[in-house]
C-alpha cells in the first residue's frame, strides 16, 4: 500500500543537519570571523596540527576611514615605489600595526588622541 499526501513527502525528505554554532570572537566589538578551507587544506590540517609553529590564518576585514587617511596610504605606497619597494596597502596597514604595538601605553594614548572619531559603517552613496 502506497502512502500519499504530506506524510509520504515528509518521509522522502532528507533532514538537513543542524548548522554549527556561529564562531564567537573573544575580541569585543568583533561579531564573528569565518575561516573557509578547501578540501586539500582540510586534509592537510590534520598534519599541520602536529606542528606547534603553524602560520597565522589570513582574515579578510573591511573598515571605514577618512579619505585623508586613505590618501596617506597612497602617498606611502608612492614613497615606497620611489625607493624601489613595491608594497600593498594591506602591508602598509600591517606595518603600521607593528609600529603601534611597539609603543608604550602613553605613546599609544597620544597617537590615538590625535585621531578624530568617525561614524562606523558604510558611508552613504553621494
Amino acid at each position: 500500500m502506497e502512502e500519499t499526501g504530506k506524510t509520504a513527502v515528509a518521509k522522502r525528505r532528507k533532514v538537513a543537519p543542524k548548522p554549527a554554532e556561529p564562531i564567537r570572537s573573544a575580541v569585543p566589538g568583533v561579531a564573528k570571523v569565518e575561516v573557509k578551507m578547501g578540501k586539500a587544506e582540510k586534509k592537510n590540517s590534520k598534519v599541520k596540527k602536529a606542528d606547534d609553529k603553524v602560520a597565522d590564518k589570513v582574515v579578510r576585514a573591511s573598515f571605514t576611514m577618512r579619505y585623508s587617511d586613505y590618501t596617506k596610504i597612497i602617498e606611502l605606497k608612492q614613497a615606497c615605489l620611489n625607493a624601489g619597494m613595491r608594497v600593498k596597502k594591506s602591508e602598509l596597514v600591517r606595518a603600521g600595526l607593528q609600529v603601534l604595538a611597539a609603543f608604550d601605553t602613553t605613546q599609544l594614548k597620544a597617537a590615538l588622541a590625535q585621531m578624530t572619531q568617525i561614524k562606523i559603517g558604510r558611508p552613504k552613496k553621494s
